[in-house]
């Protein structure tokens, strides 16, 4: 304990252990930024292929019936002036609403037919192709003429699978697709 002023080697070392602890702050702030950029990279990178992955096992391994389509808000026919918010019933003949549609791993489409069939001579009907773009936010079918319809996915799980598409109607509403998984 001083009493007075302290001696002059007390302020050398209290500058020495000064200088080292703004040393260490000065490393650490230099570091810290570094570090951080490393974990988001990481970060971003995996969950992107993990998730195509899991969604590519998800749709490969089962087959899928499409239980809804609907217009949100209802849909103007330009022909009829009808407003139509169920796009199944106003698209799709009744021999299809009964199929399965399957998704194959090297990319095809095909569509396993129900009870009802449309061409008795076929059980299975190739569809088209599929793939996931834009970072695995959409989902891509191309049928065998080559048309391609893109929809945003808002849901995929092992037993659903939920789409939305501004692209199949006109720009003021949206077709939102509901697929349920068959076991």
């Amino acid at each position: 304990m001083f009493v007075g002023t302290p001696p002059p080697h007390y302020f050398n070392h209290l500058y020495q252990n000064t200088m080292k602890v703004l040393q260490q702050l000065l490393g650490f702030a230099l570091l810290c930024p570094f570090a951080i950029s490393c974990a988001d990279q990481q970060a971003d990178v995996q969950p992107i292929s993990s998730t195509k992955d899991h969604y590519e096992e998800m749709l490969t391994t089962k087959s899928w019936k499409l239980t809804s389509m609907k217009a949100v808000p209802a849909y103007q026919d330009p022909d009829s002036g009808e407003y139509i918010s169920d796009l199944m019933s106003y698209w799709m003949h009744p021999c299809e609403m009964d199929d399965q549609l399957i998704f194959r791993v090297d990319g095809s489409t095909a569509a396993e037919t129900g009870e009802e069939h449309c061409n008795i001579q076929a059980d299975i009907e190739e569809r088209g192709q599929w793939k996931f773009i834009f970072g695995n936010s959409k989902l891509q079918f191309i049928d065998l003429k080559g048309q391609s319809i893109v929809y945003d996915i808002d849901k995929i799980t092992a037993h659903e699978i939920q789409l939305r598409s501004s692209n199949l109607l006109n720009k003021l509403s949206t077709a939102r697709v509901k697929f349920e998984a068959v076991d």
